[in-house]
């Protein structure tokens, strides 16, 4: 099974203990898979509303993990909507909810269900969207959720964003992502340069891509003044 650079870059980031992880849309299971390997947590679960998609990977995870056999983790598989996953049954443990694969406004849609669904338990959220990572961390911020790392990742010629939230964090998520531009490489400037085409693009078709454009200017500008 060949395993993406960013699903590795995903999963290398999971450090903490966890008792639950939920694999949400991750590239058909190849992230859940890699935690099964390395018992990343006691439980592994995996969701995706397709259920070819399910109905394959349930048989995959029963010939490569079956779990007749002792090993300390265990999978559930869960056919049904992301956004209406039940963590009622789990409210005392520490769950950890990746999304990846999926575009920046599903993300957000489905980071402010889950939270608001469950607003007495301590989530963390690690969030790869494929774009809109703007209105994702507007959302993102107006569910009060705080920042716990970020970092960006290139894979075949594209970009992509690594957020690391959490309800029990103070730490302000910037907009624009400040903790992506620490080193000022060529990697990051590119990456900033097509998101300032994009927003030019669309920043007559609503007030947030004109404050997305306008945010990332000025980030230009302070990059650029710093070198």
């Amino acid at each position: 099974m060949k395993i993406s650079k960013r699903i590795k870059c995903i999963e290398q980031h999971i450090q903490d203990h966890y008792q639950h992880i939920w694999d949400c849309c991750c590239d058909h299971g190849f992230l859940g898979g890699l935690l099964l390997e390395t018992k990343r947590a006691p439980h592994i679960h995996f969701v995706d509303i397709v259920p070819s998609i399910m109905i394959q990977l349930e048989r995959q995870l029963e010939q490569f993990f079956p779990l007749n056999t002792p090993s300390g983790t265990s999978w559930h598989v869960h056919c049904q909507d992301v956004a209406s996953i039940d963590l009622q049954a789990f409210k005392h443990d520490a769950h950890l909810v990746v999304i990846a694969g999926v575009g920046g406004e599903l993300t957000a849609h489905l980071v402010k269900h889950i939270s608001h669904a469950h607003p007495e338990i301590n989530l963390e959220f690690l969030l790869c969207p494929v774009n809109h990572s703007y209105k994702l961390r507007h959302t993102l911020i107006n569910a009060r959720l705080g920042l716990k790392s970020e970092l960006l990742i290139e894979e075949k010629q594209r970009f992509y964003e690594v957020i690391h939230v959490s309800s029990c964090s103070a730490k302000p998520i910037s907009p624009v992502g400040d903790g992506l531009w620490q080193s000022n490489e060529a990697a990051q400037h590119h990456y900033l340069t097509k998101l300032l085409k994009h927003y030019k693009k669309s920043s007559q078709q609503s007030s947030l891509d004109n404050d997305a454009y306008l945010a990332y200017q000025s980030l230009y500008h302070q990059l650029n003044n710093a070198l």
